[in-house]
């Protein structure tokens, strides 16, 4: 999957960057259909395989697969900290609800 659209990074090769369904943190919320965390102290596995997390020096990172009215995900939102805090369960119930909004604004060619 290739990314649509970036915002905060800082590094010019993350549109390059691409996710592999099942591989890293964006990859797991794109095979599984569900929201993914990842932080150093419980799954850094996960951020070791993602490529985004590692060029963007990312230490905790929250995955919301993205659909566009099938079944399987059409895309990921992946949001990252680089200080380390792990994305709490209330990070991710305030953040799901806009993402519908978010690619409303964006628009569909995003997906």
């Amino acid at each position: 999957m290739k990314w649509a659209l970036i915002a905060g990074g800082r590094g010019s090769r993350l549109e390059l960057m691409r996710l592999m369904p099942g591989i890293g943190l964006g990859g797991m919320a794109l095979r599984h259909g569900a929201v993914c965390r990842a932080n150093a102290a419980d799954n850094a596995e996960w951020l070791a395989a993602c490529p985004v997390m590692l060029a963007e020096r990312l230490l905790s990172g929250i995955a919301f697969p993205v659909f566009d009215g099938s079944c399987a995900p059409a895309g990921v939102m992946l949001f990252g900290r680089r200080h380390g805090l792990p994305y709490a369960e209330a990070d991710a119930e305030w953040i799901a609800p806009l993402i519908p909004r978010f690619i409303e604004m964006v628009g569909d060619g995003a997906l």
